[in-house]
């Protein structure tokens, strides 16, 4: 995960996602009578307004809102698309009057209905379907060369009749097909080729992923195929080299919509920065891991990925909570420290902590006395419960290191009246100080036993 966090912030890679734009709505509703006139539930809500968000192509876009992505989006859309769709371009797609609607009715969580809004091939002749298709292959042509093209295919017409495409498409672009329905060799020549277990089995005919391996790659002359399992892994073949992905433990999903636009979005975000196909299948699987534990297809932030608490302070730039601020050497723990930290926590959503470097303590001369390194102070403060980030800096002071992280609450002893950066957050909250313990105090108590 560290490798894909890191390399967001060499480059902007851009991606373009072509295929199939959809709108999810989602209603939550009581269901705790049955109708007297049949014996069905009856569906209540204080209104009739849903929850709307992007599905689909549409989906796999909104996955890389929150990485840094130039993403573009090929596909026929309607306004409420386009107004949902802050961040990514629409430039490609075509204004259509019938997008597919998804309709979700759940109660406390829980999904009880599904009701599907669409027509066959968007409502249109599927002649004059091909057309626009073909215009939106011009425009996806007529811009410079992606690094990434991902195409969604959740057959709902837009693919079909297509013939021999890929070839059209800079060489060096890395092209990424989620299939739905055969034929296959429309997509010859692509990179890779992902189809989930059950779009694996129904379009080769085969029930071996090794033997429908070879069939993908047999029909599409691809690089690699990549088979994703639901919660048992991920499997597939990489130019000949056999490959399988299999969990240590599994967690039963919050919410299964949009996992494969999840896991192809990470793992087109993986390629585009050159990561390696089979750690990128383990980092995209490990990601998809965690959107399935969020609800209505939330995409995921920096921040949820990172596989430690010590992070790099720019993944804290995007978040979509309240972050409470708190610094200091935190050499020798001692009961202040703790009642400091659980009451930082308490100010806000989450609470990141920021170490003095080690030469940053040497400055401060012999009145702070340095006992233990960085990374064991670290170490420590990320083992509490109460911290949720670990920062560092070498500054005397972390008002740089503020600037860039920009919390919203800051939190120091009343022993400090004027506080370093309390122009840069809504408030400042002050702790008065725990009786008998310090830091001095404490070395000077280890001091006097060691001596007797």
């Amino acid at each position: 995960m560290n490798e894909l966090i890191d390399r967001q912030f060499d480059f902007r890679p851009r991606v373009a996602v072509f295929g199939d734009a959809m709108l999810d709505e989602y209603y939550e509703v009581s269901a705790d009578r049955v109708s007297p006139e049949f014996p069905i539930p009856v569906f209540h809500s204080h209104d009739d307004v849903p929850g709307i968000v992007l599905g689909g192509a549409a989906n796999v876009c909104r996955q890389f809102s929150n990485f840094n992505f130039d993403i573009s989006l090929f596909a026929l859309t309607n306004e409420r698309i386009k107004y949902l769709a802050g961040g990514i371009n629409m430039d490609g797609c075509i204004f259509s009057k019938r997008v597919p609607v998804k309709k979700r009715f759940y109660s406390e969580g829980f999904p009880l209905f599904r009701f599907d809004v669409e027509s066959q091939d968007y409502g249109l002749e599927l002649d004059s379907l091909q057309g626009l298709r073909d215009k939106l292959l011009e425009k996806l042509l007529s811009r410079d060369p992606f690094d990434v093209v991902v195409f969604s295919d959740y057959d709902k017409g837009l693919f079909r009749g297509m013939g021999e495409f890929i070839g059209r498409i800079d060489e060096s672009t890395i092209t990424i097909v989620d299939p739905k329905k055969a034929p296959l060799g429309r997509w010859r020549g692509c990179t890779i080729i992902k189809p989930n277990s059950k779009e694996a089995e129904d379009i080769s005919g085969h029930s071996d992923w090794k033997r429908q391996c070879e069939f993908f790659m047999r029909e599409t002359d691809c690089q690699a195929v990549v088979i994703t399992q639901a919660g048992e892994g991920v499997v597939g073949n990489v130019q000949g080299v056999w490959f399988e992905h299999r969990p240590a433990f599994r967690k039963a999903p919050r919410s299964v919509v949009g996992a494969g636009d999840a896991f192809v979005a990470f793992l087109a975000m993986c390629m585009a920065h050159s990561i390696d196909i089979r750690r990128a299948v383990e980092i995209a699987f490990k990601a998809c891991s965690l959107y399935v534990e969020e609800p209505h297809n939330r995409p995921l932030y920096p921040y949820q990925i990172a596989p430690s608490k010590c992070v790099d302070p720019r993944i804290l730039q995007k978040r979509d909570f309240s972050l409470a601020f708190c610094n200091g050497c935190f050499d020798v723990l001692h009961p202040g420290h703790m009642e400091l930290l659980k009451f930082a926590r308490s100010k806000a959503d989450g609470l990141v902590v920021a170490l003095n470097s080690d030469e940053s303590v040497r400055r401060q001369g012999k009145s702070h006395p340095l006992i233990n390194s960085l990374g064991y102070r670290k170490s420590m403060i990320a083992a509490l419960e109460c911290v949720d980030f670990v920062l560092d800096f070498e500054e005397d002071t972390p008002y740089e290191l503020m600037k860039k992280v920009m919390p919203d609450v800051l939190v120091k002893g009343s022993d400090c009246p004027d506080p370093v950066g309390s122009d840069l957050v809504q408030e400042v909250c002050s702790f008065g100080l725990v009786g008998g313990h310090s830091t001095t105090e404490s070395i000077r108590k280890i001091s006097r036993i060691a001596t007797t």
